[in-house]
C-alpha cells in the first residue's frame, strides 16, 4: 500500500532513514540513562524501539493488514480546510516532509519514538518504579494492535496519547500534597491541553471535566 511513497532515490532514502533511526535510538538511550532507570526497564524500552522498527519495515513491504484509505490521504497532502483535528495533523505531516523529505520510513520512526517516550513517561509515574516488575505492562506495550498497525494516521494517535499522558503527569504533580502549586506546571498542563485539542477536538468536554 505504501510502496509508491518510497522515493526513486533509494540509496539516499535509505541513508537518511538509517541516520534518523540511529539518532533517535541514541537520543532515547541517553534519555533513559538520565532517568536512572534500572537495566530491565532500559532493555525493555530499547527492545521496544528495535522491535517496532522491524515490524514497521515489514508492514511497508508486505500488505498483511487491511487497506485504510485515510492513511493515503495523509501522505498525499490531502489538506483539509479546518485548522484543528485532521487539518492540524496534516500540516504537521507537511512540515516533517518539508524538513526531512517525503520519506514514509521517517514518519514511522517518529511514531515509534513518540510511542516509546510515552511508555517511558508512564513508567516514571509508578512509585518506586525501579523496584517494580513491568513484564505484563511491556507485553501490552509490545503487542498493542494499533501500534503494530503502523498506518500513518497512527502517528496522530501516538502524538495525542503522549499529550494526554503529559496532562496526567502534571495533574498528578499538582494533586500531590507535598508539592506547592507551580505556575510552570500549570502552564504545561494548559499547553498540552491545547495541543491535544488541536489534534482531537472531541477531547474538549473530557478536558473540561478533568481540569
Amino acid at each position: 500500500m505504501f510502496l509508491y511513497k518510497l522515493s526513486n532515490h533509494i540509496l539516499l532514502t535509505e541513508i537518511t532513514f538509517l541516520l534518523f533511526w540511529f539518532v533517535c535510538a541514541l537520543f532515547l538511550s541517553n534519555l533513559i540513562k538520565k532517568d536512572n532507570l534500572n537495566k530491565a526497564i532500559y532493555n525493555y524500552l530499547i527492545l521496544l524501539y528495535i522491535f517496532l522498527s522491524i515490524v514497521s519495515i515489514i508492514r511497508i513491504y508486505f500488505e498483511f493488514l487491511p487497506f485504510t484509505p485515510d492513511s493515503i490521504f495523509y501522505l498525499d497532502s490531502y489538506l483539509r480546510v479546518d485548522p484543528i483535528g485532521p487539518g492540524s495533523y496534516e500540516r504537521f505531516i507537511i512540515l516533517i516532509n518539508t524538513l526531512l523529505g517525503e520519506n514514509i520510513k521517517i514518519l514511522i520512526i517518529i511514531n515509534i519514538f513518540i510511542y516509546c517516550l510515552t511508555i517511558r513517561e508512564l513508567v516514571l509515574m509508578v512509585p518506586d518504579y525501579n523496584n517494580q516488575k513491568f513484564n505484563i505492562f511491556f507485553a501490552f506495550a509490545f503487542f498493542l494492535p494499533s501500534i503494530i498497525w503502523f498506518i500513518p494516521n497512527i502517528l496522530r494517535e501516538s502524538i495525542f496519547v503522549y499529550f494526554i499522558v503529559m496532562i496526567l503527569k502534571y495533574s498528578l504533580i499538582i494533586g500531590s500534597k507535598n508539592l506547592a502549586l507551580d505556575f510552570k506546571i500549570i502552564s504545561k498542563i494548559i499547553l498540552f491541553s491545547i495541543l491535544s485539542f488541536l489534534i482531537r477536538p472531541q477531547i474538549l468536554p473530557i478536558l473540561f471535566i478533568w481540569l
